[in-house]
């Protein structure tokens, strides 16, 4: 969550998944590339020069307002996170899933605090077919790394998680 602060200007409530992060480290908020720097990093209402996973963390940003960084878009130094909105994914279908999906069906990605709408370049697909691979393309820009594991879901009646699959390739 980004958020602008009276006299701090922009604030990142971010949910740490990896790595530290120091006081005027620069980072990339992906997807959107936008650049921005730590100013500060508060813990519990105490500032601290570094941070790591598993610690509830708020960053006072450099160089950015809220309106240009996305809503659950990865801050990072590390160049594996990429942008994309195409790729290839490998999945097999849930064995209780009795519906054959295909082209046709309205399905989502999703992982960390990303969730996006995607097309899949297939037939039909059932439970009984085992994995395989199919390039995809998302509705919106999204941002993971190779080899990211996703849950699909299906969003028919009910969304219903039909799949857990590994994005293979990003383009």
């Amino acid at each position: 969550r980004y958020i602008s602060v009276t006299g701090v200007q922009t604030c990142a409530l971010p949910i740490l998944i990896s790595g530290k992060f120091r006081v005027h480290d620069e980072l990339t908020a992906i997807p959107g590339n936008e650049k921005t720097a730590i100013r500060s990093i508060q813990e519990q209402d105490q500032d601290v020069k570094e941070t790591s996973p598993t610690s509830r963390a708020g960053f006072s940003l450099k160089n950015t307002t809220p309106n240009k960084i996305k809503r659950g878009a990865y801050l990072t130094t590390s160049d594996e996170i990429k942008e994309f909105q195409k790729g290839k994914i490998k999945f097999a279908v849930h064995p209780l899933i009795k519906d054959e999906i295909s082209n046709k069906s309205e399905l989502f990605f999703a992982w960390d605090l990303q969730y996006v709408s995607a097309k899949l370049e297939m037939d039909k697909l059932s439970a009984k077919d085992g994995e395989k691979e199919f390039s995809f393309e998302l509705v919106a820009t999204a941002a993971a790394k190779q080899n990211q594991e996703v849950l699909i879901i299906r969003n028919a009646k009910s969304p219903r998680i039909i799949a857990k699959g590994k994005i293979s390739s990003l383009f």
